[in-house]
């Protein structure tokens, strides 16, 4: 990666067919570098898996959300000690269903603004991801499989799922990760 860096700052001279080469090799590599060190971070014990995950997904969100100029929130109102609650593979769905409810947005509402809010309740935690896009009807069937995974990772990961939507009105997706 880092001599791929260093290629990169260099490029100039190089002809437009290896110059795009090389930047999509560098971008591939600095994606894998992202994922292989969110997953090193979950193993490290001496890091909160949970709030790890979650900055993980803020950062994924922003850069998504960005790329699409959508105007992105952030929200996250969780204390430290509610990762001791949620054990890693709960974590692991919760992280992707989120990720899935998040490229949904960005692929498909058309919105304007979206809205990523962690709140702590008493007995568990609630995730909204929320758009101000196109909405559609969640009870239709939908090409592609993106309602599908957010609906398995979240009966895999034990966690209740909501999506309230309609044509014209947005989408709200809320998690419940209830404490076990």
């Amino acid at each position: 990666s880092l001599r791929l860096y260093i290629l990169k700052n260099k490029i100039e001279p190089l002809d437009d067919s290896i110059k795009t080469s090389v930047l999509k090799t560098y971008e591939i590599l600095r994606i894998i570098q992202k994922k292989l060190r969110f997953v090193f971070d979950l193993v490290d014990p001496k890091k909160d898996s949970l709030l790890v995950m979650l900055a993980d997904v803020r950062d994924f969100a922003a850069e998504n959300y960005a790329m699409q100029n959508i105007a992105f929130e952030y929200k996250n109102g969780i204390a430290p000690e509610a990762s001791d609650k949620i054990d890693i593979g709960r974590v692991n769905k919760l992280y992707l269903a989120i990720k899935e409810a998040v490229n949904n947005s960005v692929k498909n509402s058309e919105a304007t603004q979206a809205s990523l809010t962690i709140q702590q309740k008493r007995k568990g935690l609630l995730i909204e991801i929320k758009d101000n896009g196109k909405g559609f009807d969640p009870s239709r069937k939908h090409n592609g499989n993106g309602l599908e995974n957010l609906k398995a990772y979240s009966r895999e990961g034990l966690i209740d799922v909501s999506i309230n939507s309609k044509p014209g009105a947005g989408t709200k997706v809320r998690m419940f990760v209830p404490h076990l």
